[in-house]
């Protein structure tokens, strides 16, 4: 599950239990880093999108 692999975000239909996350994670000092960590994690297990498409289009032109 992308919440827990990447821990990016929190995820709840109860309001209290989504006060107590928000509060949680501002008081959590590691929390930026662990956020960054997460980020690069994410980027580095998914494609450019834009590097895709422009790549696909230049062999489609190359190959015209």
């Amino acid at each position: 599950d992308m919440f827990e692999q990447y821990g990016l975000l929190r995820q709840t239909t109860d309001t209290d239990r989504a006060l107590e996350l928000s509060l949680a994670w501002l008081k959590d000092k590691n929390a930026k880093e662990e956020c960054r960590a997460g980020r690069e994690k994410f980027l580095a297990d998914k494609i450019d999108v834009t590097d895709y498409i422009i790549k696909t289009i230049e062999q489609a032109a190359a190959n015209f």
